[in-house]
């Protein structure tokens, strides 16, 4: 029993180390960031290779293996740090590595479709609770193989929390996320709370804040025409009468523009 309590830190967590530091010493700058794969196939000729390393091009999805070595690094540093404190560190500087590589893919590279709801939180849920339970199962048993059965007990039975807490997460918040926009899913958490003028006023200028910085290609554009994310949205009353019903054209031009919707792409260009 000790022989397997031990396993862990001498055998499993030197190769998941290994791992961590291959991905973003050399997979991630020479095979993502520097796109080796798609030099290698286009001096070579292989045009549909080619296509097929490059992806759909603007508004295609975004590689899933982006989100599977996030998901492993992350269980590593919840998993194996308690056992092997070195692990946490290591981690730490793949995503320290990782995010302004995956930065600059998402916005030149891959352009992935704008996303106004929470399409992707539910995915990042699993991927956190999945990594706590394999965790806390994990650390309980190789207390339980070395003796300390108090230890064990106690990081085991933190498990039905956790779960009940996922249960209780995705009841309330997993049909907000997938079918509704921004705005709606933040107005479910704490809706019910009375505010004043001032903190509603600053809670809004966040939001948009957030809206802007969420899409990250208008802002980088720095265009001030036909953009819906560039002034905040205020309320502006206006006296209701007969032109209401059958408003003129006089009226729609002063108020702002709308976009028309455009799958995949960064902005609209102004045609002469």
């Amino acid at each position: 029993m000790n022989t397997v309590a031990t396993l862990i830190p001498s055998a499993i967590a030197p190769q998941w180390l290994n791992w961590i530091i291959i991905r973003y010493g050399f997979i991630w700058p020479g095979g993502y960031f520097f796109q080796i794969n798609t030099f290698l196939t286009k001096i070579s000729g292989m045009t549909c290779i080619n296509r097929v390393v490059r992806g759909g091009g603007a508004g295609a999805p975004t590689p899933y293996r982006i989100y599977v070595d996030s998901g492993i690094v992350l269980l590593c540093i919840v998993g194996l740090s308690p056992m092997v404190p070195i692990v946490a560190p290591i981690a730490t500087m793949y995503f320290i590595v990782v995010q302004p590589m995956l930065r600059w893919l998402l916005i030149f590279v891959y352009r992935p479709r704008y996303d106004t709801g929470g399409e992707r939180w539910p995915l990042c849920h699993q991927i956190v609770i999945s990594s706590l339970i394999m965790a806390q199962i994990l650390t309980s048993v190789t207390l339980a193989l070395k003796g300390s059965l108090s230890g064990a007990v106690f990081v085991g039975c933190c498990t039905f929390p956790t779960v009940m807490f996922s249960f209780w997460t995705e009841e309330r918040f997993l049909r907000p996320y997938k079918d509704t926009a921004l705005l709606q899913t933040s107005r479910l958490d704490g809706g019910q709370d009375s505010y004043t003028e001032s903190q509603r006023e600053e809670f809004r200028r966040w939001l948009v804040d957030c809206h802007k910085a969420s899409y990250v290609p208008t802002c980088l554009l720095g265009s001030k025409e036909n953009l819906m994310t560039l002034e905040p949205a205020v309320v502006i009353s206006k006296d209701r009468g007969d032109k209401d019903d059958f408003p003129s054209s006089s009226t729609h031009s002063t108020g702002p523009k709308r976009t028309k919707k455009q799958k995949g792409g960064i902005y609209h260009r102004k045609h002469k």
